[in-house]
């Protein structure tokens, strides 16, 4: 009885041991991420993994065949640098610690250009300009030297007010930059030939600069009684002597220049 007894307390003593396996997280697969499927020649990508196994990662060219454009391949740290070859495709692998390989291809296409000739531009002036990229909406617009006070938007250029100076406008799409230089024509100015005239006497007034057209002539003061035509430009000197006049121009891009009329005196016009 007491031997039966000792038994059953010692069976409950016995602890039972339940094993549980975990399993360990699976990795994700290896892959080249965020890398572009174009590349012009000597553009420099650094390629970067996601995934697979262990911190190590070898870069490399199956095979010479792999390496079409001629590119060069840091196996360490994945920078690739397209080579001179238009139209070529380049295959590039990479191996992780276990073994696992992912690959990235490529295609090697003509460098990015502004393809608008501007010549020359009038102050205030409109332009548009247009890329040869594969996505024209991606394309992204600045001025990055802008002398003559001009805006852009998605390619829509406006030269600014100021004449005889040159713009630097730069198209980036994705990694990749064109420049392309605007020249500014000459502004709006009043010719002085004209710097002094009689009180009642005529003269025709000229301009040159701006746009060259479109002009509207006007007298902003009016010292002299005088008047002009504001399209012919032809001017009147008021009766009264030994007074100035103002006369201004507006082109048909808004530019605008002015210039002085000694009625009865000498002078010079100014510009």
């Amino acid at each position: 009885m007491r031997g039966a007894l000792v038994s059953l307390l010692l069976g409950a003593c016995v602890a039972t041991t339940q094993v549980i396996a975990v399993a360990e997280p699976q990795a994700r697969e290896l892959a080249i991420d965020g890398a572009p499927q174009s590349a012009r020649p000597g553009q420099a990508i650094h390629l970067r993994t996601v995934g697979g196994t262990g911190p190590v990662r070898v870069f490399y060219f199956q095979q010479a065949s792999d390496n079409e454009s001629g590119a060069t391949l840091d196996t360490s740290t994945g920078l690739y640098t397209a080579g001179a070859r238009v139209g070529a495709t380049d295959w590039v692998s990479v191996r992780d610690m276990g073994g696992h390989v992912a690959f990235w291809i490529v295609k090697i296409v003509t460098p990015l250009h502004i393809v608008t000739l501007p010549g020359v531009v009038a102050p205030r002036g409109r332009l548009r300009l247009e890329t040869d990229a594969a996505e024209p909406s991606f394309v992204s617009w600045a001025i990055v030297e802008n002398r003559s006070a001009a805006s852009i938007t998605n390619g829509a250029y406006v030269a600014g007010a100021n004449g005889d100076v040159e713009d630097v406008v730069e198209a980036s799409f994705r990694s990749e930059r064109a420049k392309v230089r605007i020249k500014i024509g000459p502004p709006l100015r009043l010719d002085d030939a004209i710097s002094s005239i009689a009180p009642g006497a005529t003269r025709r007034m000229q301009a040159r600069g701006g746009s060259n057209s479109g002009w509207r002539w006007s007298i902003v003061r009016n010292a002299s009684g005088g008047a002009i035509h504001a399209e012919t430009g032809l001017y009147t000197a008021g009766g009264k002597r030994g007074v100035w006049d103002m006369i201004e121009v507006r082109d048909s891009l808004g530019n605008s220049a002015a210039g002085i009329v000694n009625v009865g005196t000498a002078g010079r016009a100014s510009k």
